[in-house]
């Protein structure tokens, strides 16, 4: 059975105030952890080694997507593209994996342009980015992903795809 987190999300964040950062369920996608060691086989960028998997709560994402802004502005310290900087967070799709690195419960985030899917003929239907991990080898600093600790509320491994 499927289940898609970014309604039930949005929802729950009806009655927050307007000064609470908008949450954008049509935007991200929280995967099955079934699905983690695919999602963190990416081709052209680094992506962390994973001992285990979880499912985050919907409380885990709605804090993630909240935090999400402050990776505005990060560098990418690490392959492809060193000192990248990520620019704009509201303009890429989301895909979240609940991971366990080192004993902690970690979410990794894969991001992907939105434009992806802007030559898509309308008689095509788009690839299931909800439920299947998006993978492509280069595409720069259009693809990129990091980890979130919902504990501390911070991001860390920031990495960009390469460029081919």
């Amino acid at each position: 059975m499927n289940f898609c987190w970014g309604n039930v999300i949005a929802l729950l964040l009806v009655g927050c105030s307007a000064a609470t950062t908008r949450v954008a369920p049509d935007r991200f996608a929280v995967l099955m952890s079934s699905r983690a060691e695919e999602l963190l086989s990416q081709c052209s960028r680094p992506a962390p080694e994973a001992e285990g998997t979880w499912q985050p709560s919907i409380s885990d994402i709605a804090q993630l997507e909240t935090d999400l802004p402050h990776l505005v502005g990060r560098k990418a310290r690490g392959c492809c593209i060193r000192g990248e900087r990520l620019r704009d967070v509201n303009t890429y799709f989301r895909q979240y994996v609940g991971v366990v690195i080192s004993g902690r419960k970690l979410i990794y985030i894969n991001a992907f342009p939105m434009t992806e899917f802007d030559d898509w003929p309308p008689q095509v239907s788009r690839p299931a980015w909800r439920e299947e991990p998006i993978k492509v080898c280069d595409g720069g600093s259009g693809y990129w992903g990091a980890l979130y600790d919902p504990v501390r509320r911070s991001f860390s491994d920031l990495a960009f795809n390469g460029i081919g």
